[in-house]
């Protein structure tokens, strides 16, 4: 599905250059505001179950595999290159590295996964973490650098389905399945 409508962010963008590929197996949702960006000979892949919200970026220039049952959150961009000729200290840095996001992985809102980085199955990334390099199976990585914040990871996509878990989870003391009350107004703030 391209172009599912949320939260008003505006139409898909695709643009497949010559000799590129984009593949999808089974069912990828791509929310309103998507950009897609596949170079010339480049190939984007996308697993069945997964899903780029509003707003998410994607400029492949060789190779980017994002795995089945993916969740990557809003304005987030992937991107496996830089469309720019680099040279420090005399030597050229590679145009573009491949980057494979593995199954079940979790990318928080804003975040950015740069070219060479491989992010392991089960994984969670932090809301605008920068990933610069590979994210072990089932951790939860954040930060600027992104860096390991624990191990053991375990997220579910469906939140009814998260309701009915045996995944533990510590809630705070007293919670409630019910939203907290508005406060009561009080009397108002008067300056002396």
């Amino acid at each position: 599905m391209i172009g599912v409508p949320r939260m008003g962010a505006g139409r898909c963008f695709l643009r497949l250059a010559p000799r590129s590929r984009f593949s999808v197996q089974g069912v990828v949702e791509l929310m309103s505001g998507t950009r897609i960006v596949v170079n010339e000979e480049a190939h984007l892949e996308i697993g069945d179950g997964t899903y780029l919200h509003c707003g998410v970026t994607v400029s492949c220039f060789e190779h980017i595999a994002i795995g089945p049952d993916c969740a990557i959150s809003w304005n987030t961009t992937i991107l496996d290159g830089n469309g720019h000729v680099l040279i420090v200290e005399g030597k050229g840095r590679p145009w573009s590295k491949p980057v494979i996001i593995d199954e079940h992985v979790w990318i928080g809102s804003g975040a950015t996964v740069l070219s060479g980085v491989t992010i392991h199955e089960g994984a969670v990334v932090g809301a605008g973490s920068l990933v610069t390099r590979d994210v072990p199976c089932r951790t939860t990585v954040a930060g600027n650098p992104a860096r390991i914040l624990g191990e053991d990871a375990e997220w579910v996509k469906d939140r009814e389905v998260c309701l009915d878990s045996p995944l533990k989870v510590d809630r705070p003391t007293g919670h409630s399945d019910q939203p907290p009350p508005f406060p009561k107004p009080g009397p108002p703030d008067v300056a002396r």
